[in-house]
């Protein structure tokens, strides 16, 4: 069995410190975004618990633009993102999901939003930003699905109206996460990290292997 089964083998491999932990829940596969309202539950508790460690990685400077990424796809990378962001906006943040996996988004079927107009057409120059973010029901969560998978996703992303439209949202709002590809498909997820304040790796305890966690 070569999976990552515990913190400690999981810090060695990869050089730095676990962030959070979160149990798996099976009813996330019905509904991924979960009601923080009143939610006491463990999994509720764990996505809270991960808010307050991002707060606190550099106190001065905590990350604001964040990429939530796995080495593989099924590691639970959107599921997380979704309730990163939620529990961020559940502290009263003002807070935007961006889906930048083009190739398979996901964020408009989840939380059931306009699929077809994104962050491709943003960058495309199909529409301004203004017309394609989409407030939600959840209270200060705001999101930028994907749009229309393009045929360059990676040039898309590497480029300076990816970076321009980042720098435009920041000044708009206080987290961002950005959903990104796997990162031992394609270079989409490392592309966007370049121009984030970090990334989160999620790892799937028994599932994913060493040498997977190594290479991402």
């Amino acid at each position: 069995d070569n999976t990552v089964k515990n913190r400690q083998m999981l810090e060695e491999i990869t050089g730095v410190g676990l962030v959070g932990s979160i149990p798996l829940d099976k009813d996330t596969r019905k509904q991924p975004a979960i009601s923080f309202e009143n939610n006491n539950s463990a999994i509720a508790e764990a996505f809270r618990k991960l808010r307050t460690n991002l707060q606190f990685i550099h106190v001065d400077h905590p990350p604001r633009v964040m990429v939530v990424t796995s080495s593989t796809p099924n590691e639970g990378k959107s599921v997380t993102a979704i309730n990163i962001a939620l529990a961020l906006a559940e502290a009263e943040y003002n807070v935007l999901l961006i889906d930048g996996d083009m190739r398979r988004p996901s964020l408009d079927k989840y939380l059931d939003l306009v699929g077809s107009v994104g962050f491709s057409t943003v960058l495309s120059g199909g529409a301004s930003l203004s017309e394609v973010l989409q407030t939600t029901k959840y209270p200060n969560l705001t999101v930028l699905t994907a749009g229309t998978s393009p045929p360059n996703p990676s040039e898309l992303l590497g480029s300076q109206a990816a970076e321009k439209v980042l720098t435009e949202l920041r000044e708009q709002f206080d987290y961002i996460i950005v959903d990104t590809s796997p990162l031992l498909a394609v270079t989409d997820g490392a592309i966007l990290a370049t121009k984030c304040d970090g990334v989160l790796i999620m790892d799937r305890f028994g599932e994913t292997r060493r040498e997977q966690l190594g290479h991402a």
